[in-house]
């Protein structure tokens, strides 16, 4: 049996038989849906073991002739001692073909823990940054960000981050602008005396490119002092943005703001920060800027009963002063739980597009993939609800560079069926392509393996997309427009 331990839906599924793939393995399909779509060519890395391997992370570079992907893999065998966890992995393929050129795992100083969590690449195409949460003693995850050549694979630098409780820190995302690398997440700042758990930071630091070394720091810490966890980031326009997950006014998980804030690229000094209450509870799942950072814009979960419903909120900021432009919710008539994962602006900026999933109003065990698409002013252009039989939910959405292709991707829950005293689910990574004029879907692929699709890049010249799949495999997946 092949076990996922890890899913943005927080459940655990099962699935025997799955179908490996090799090296750049020719394109082969199984029709499950209406519009199905062939992938050109596939590269998986590892072999498949209970839940050790995923590529979580993938990025192109600018002249479109190599993609990278960035994850985890099952840890060698350590000679001194048991082997515990998983270590970073990064692959490099050329883009047309799927021939990998090289791949390198990075395993921190104590052998322990380690799991990449994003990938970008320089602007020049030289350099790729990975960064993820590193073990440096038994519970204890530092930052680990590793800089590698994109031509040959070399490991170039390595800095690490231990906050100053020496506890958890946890990075969320990675950005460059060329001249420093910017990597976000969490970090201990110690207990709580009251609510006697850590406190957590939203914790932002800069690297200089070609050393490694820390150009500055910054901590964002709401109002309560307790959890502000970030969820998104972004570097455009000479300015860095998060956004977090952020306690407002007490320590009550039932007390939570969407937290953005702003920071001078430069010099780190903090420009705005802005914070959405909507009264609930109100959790950030995604962040995305305008090129020039002259937009920002946010999608969050809003909880409005006892019983956990939500709705999709999403948020557009001035990015040079902060001010919130417009916010939009979705929310089902029938009250069903919606949850937004990822957002995406449109190269021109006129068009803001948000995925996730919602719960059936027939059948609400079942859940949709739902895509929405704004205007740059928050006027809703079209929505899609996008499903197979057992249901499907999106992660992460691309635009292409020509704007004309909007790309989700994630997972399809196929027929539960009996196994022992109990029943499981059939899943695959699932991705769409949809129309950016008309919401409608060109095409929707399954690709024949367990786990789902974890982000998605398209090619400078708008003619593929890329999604890293995760589960028990490390994949990269290519599939033609």
């Amino acid at each position: 049996m092949r076990k996922l331990v890890f899913s943005f839906l927080g459940a655990a599924v099962v699935l025997s038989g799955a179908v490996v793939r090799v090296q750049a393995a020719p394109a082969t399909c199984a029709v499950r849906s209406l519009v199905e779509h062939c992938e050109s060519w596939s590269d998986v890395y590892g072999t498949p073991q209970d839940g050790q391997n995923a590529a979580v992370s993938v990025a192109i570079t600018p002249d479109g002739s190599r993609v990278l992907r960035a994850g985890y893999t099952a840890a060698a065998p350590n000679p001194q001692g048991p082997v515990n966890g998983r270590d970073f992995v990064v692959a490099a393929n050329d883009a047309g073909n799927g021939t990998r050129r090289w791949s390198a795992t990075y395993d921190g100083p104590s052998a322990g823990d380690d799991q990449a969590v994003a990938l970008t690449i320089s602007p020049d195409g030289t350099k790729a940054f990975v960064t993820g949460e590193s073990q440096h003693s038994p519970g204890n995850y530092d930052y680990a960000t590793v800089a590698y050549d994109v031509a040959t694979g070399s490991r170039l630098w390595v800095a690490r981050y231990d906050g100053p409780a020496s506890r958890g820190d946890v990075p969320t995302g990675i950005a460059t602008d060329g001249n420093r690398v910017y990597v976000t997440g969490y970090s201990s700042l110690g207990i709580h005396p009251t609510a006697g758990v850590d406190i957590y930071a939203a914790t932002t630091i800069a690297y200089d490119v070609t050393t490694g070394a820390q150009q500055w720091l910054a901590r964002y810490q709401g109002q309560a002092g307790l959890w502000d966890i970030p969820q998104g980031l972004a570097a455009a326009g000479g300015r860095v943005y998060i956004t977090a997950r952020s306690n407002g006014a007490g320590t009550s998980n039932d007390d939570t703001d969407d937290a953005t804030v702003a920071y001078n690229g430069t010099t780190g000094s903090r420009l705005w920060a802005s914070r959405f209450d909507s009264g609930t509870r109100d959790y950030p799942h995604g962040l995305a800027a305008t090129t020039d950072g002259s937009r920002v814009y946010v999608t969050a979960e809003r909880t409005w009963n006892g019983f956990g419903a939500s709705d999709y909120v999403t948020l557009g900021y001035d990015g040079v002063s902060g001010a919130r432009a417009w916010s939009a919710v979705y929310a089902t008539p029938g009250g069903g739980n919606e949850i937004p994962i990822s957002v995406a602006v449109s190269p021109a900026g006129d068009r803001v597009f948000v995925t996730g999933f919602g719960s059936d109003d027939i059948t609400p065990v079942d859940r949709s993939a739902v895509t929405i698409a704004y205007s740059s002013s928050g006027q809703q252009l079209w929505l899609s609800r996008h499903t197979t039989p057992g249901g499907e939910a999106m992660g992460k959405v691309a635009v292409s560079p020509d704007g004309q292709r909007a790309y989700v991707t994630g997972l399809a829950i196929g027929q539960s069926f009996g196994v022992g005293f109990g029943y499981i689910d059939v899943q695959a990574p699932a991705t769409l392509a949809y129309d950016t004029g008309s919401g409608a879907v060109v095409w929707s692929a399954h690709f024949l393996d367990q786990g789902q699709g974890r982000d998605a890049v398209v090619s400078p010249d708008s003619s593929r997309v890329y999604v890293a799949v995760g589960g028990s495999d490390a994949a990269t997946v290519a599939y033609d427009r």
